[in-house]
């Protein structure tokens, strides 16, 4: 189904809907695609669908930080833990590897009562992993960027704020810390949600890396009808 109407979609722009599923398996074939290892391609499959469920736009989101990403090396990205907070070693800070890691060290939030992370792309791909780091170490967390303020505690997040920043960019510095966040939680959906079809080219381009073209070899080799096809 095609319909430039539906709700998170930019006007003028043609969007379908895919499932919750969907979403989570291109997600995932998609930062494989991009040279992310298969734990991390997990992760951000989970994430775009988690947000997604949220009617928030992690598949845009995560196609953006792959384009921004394609062709840069994997340590220039990944989270350092400085005295001044998590950064990257060079660059911009990818939310994936910066979510994970601090999943990670969830529990450390309850002795910290505030975590930093300078430089980071696409902002909105943290949040699933805070929601999770809330629920493992039984806290509230308040964040944001620009004027967007974000509230999470276990039962779930809330966002207070323009809902365009959701697709900013790139923060230079974003302050995550323990709150008495009592957020008015965004409902869950498990129907899917429409994707713009820029956003889902793109990942799907990333996903189609993955494939391994058929060869003469393989295809001798018992993988199709071989050379000689009879029929």
């Amino acid at each position: 189904m095609t319909d430039p109407s539906m709700q998170g979609t930019p006007s003028g722009t043609l969007a379908e809907r895919y499932s919750l599923a969907e979403i989570d398996a291109t997600c995932r074939k998609a930062t494989r695609g991009a040279g992310y290892p298969w734990g991390l391609a997990e992760e951000a499959g989970k994430a775009a669908r988690w947000l997604a469920a949220r009617g928030l736009p992690g598949p845009e989101a995560l196609a953006g930080l792959l384009t921004e990403n394609d062709g840069r090396a994997y340590a220039d990205m990944q989270p350092v833990h400085t005295a001044s907070g998590w950064q990257a070693a060079s660059g911009r800070l990818c939310p994936i590897m910066a979510g994970a890691a601090l999943e990670d060290r969830a529990l450390d939030l309850v002795t910290d009562a505030r975590v930093y992370a300078s430089n980071l792309s696409w902002p909105l791909l943290l949040l699933p992993f805070l929601a999770q780091a809330a629920r493992l170490a039984n806290v509230g967390l308040a964040t944001g960027w620009q004027d967007l303020e974000v509230l999470i505690n276990p039962a779930g997040i809330g966002l207070n704020g323009p809902r365009e920043r959701c697709l900013t960019a790139h923060t230079s510095r974003i302050d995550i810390q323990t709150a008495d966040a009592t957020p008015c939680p965004i409902p869950s959906s498990a129907l899917g949600c429409p994707v713009p079809a820029p956003a889902w080219q793109i990942l799907d381009r990333f996903s189609a890396r993955t494939y391994v073209p058929a060869s003469a070899a393989s295809r001798l080799a018992g993988a199709g009808a071989g050379i000689h096809d009879s029929d």
